[in-house]
């Protein structure tokens, strides 16, 4: 779940990439941090209280490698989720004899993604630009709600990786 940002260059239509001059001569950075868990929600009316949590957190940093020349940008977003899927359904016993079945199955999502930048200044109109991506993204037992029991959940992950050269001119 990578969602379009500049630093990625990646969009579904046309990419607009302005450059203006390689090599930042002071450093940026930003952290950022997001929390919220079952304290903070009420009461499901079906299946009471549930555990939750959501965390997000994650930071950039930017700078300098040489004054005017190369510069490099390093950003890191992670997201942990601990929902539930509320399954209410009637089962049959192993005597054939109807019966309620009411549970919150706990289904984990995890995304963590790490994207480097490297900008080096050839000459006054040329600059090199190497881009790297990797992203992790893992989910527990999809499927599971409503009237689809634990049974039927499956498990998913996806890892994604890529490499960028760029020379603008």
């Amino acid at each position: 779940e990578q969602n379009y940002s500049a630093q990625y260059g990646e969009a579904l239509g046309a990419v607009i990439n302005p450059i203006t001059k390689s090599g930042t001569n002071q450093f940026h950075g930003s952290a950022f941090e997001f929390f919220r868990n079952e304290a903070f929600d009420a009461r499901d009316a079906l299946a009471g209280k549930q555990k939750f949590r959501l965390n997000q957190f994650g930071g950039s940093v930017s700078g300098p490698i040489t004054k005017g020349k190369s510069s490099f940008f390093l950003d890191v977003p992670r997201r942990v989720i601990d929902d539930n899927a509320i399954i209410n359904a009637t089962i049959l016993n192993s005597n054939l004899i109807p019966g309620p079945f009411n549970v919150a199955l706990v289904t984990p999502t995890r995304f963590f993604s790490f994207s480097p930048r490297f900008d080096y200044q050839l000459n006054p109109g040329n600059t090199l630009v190497a881009r790297y991506s990797y992203s992790h993204t893992s989910a527990e037992n999809i499927g599971a709600s409503d009237f689809s029991l634990p049974e039927r959940a499956y498990d998913r992950s996806s890892t994604e990786q890529f490499l960028q050269l760029m020379e603008s001119f």
